[in-house]
């Protein structure tokens, strides 16, 4: 199972072409967003060992978080 460190390093490494990249935090709980100035952000739920992507999202973005996972 992937840590907390290991799964934002891998999932911004992934993703931070899309837009700017912002992780928000609270206790056992990460969400990054990815905002690319049209329409709405892309939100990923990290809490190991599960990462969810609550928004729309393409294959291509959902190929790259499975990479990390």
């Amino acid at each position: 199972a992937r840590t907390m460190p290991v799964l934002e390093k891998c999932l911004y490494d992934e993703l931070s072409d899309l837009g700017e990249a912002t992780f928000m935090r609270s206790p056992g709980e990460t969400i990054l967003m990815i905002r690319n100035g049209q329409g709405q952000p892309l939100l990923v739920d990290i809490t190991p060992p599960k990462v969810e992507i609550t928004t729309r999202a393409s294959l291509d973005v959902q190929r790259r978080v499975r990479r990390c996972v």
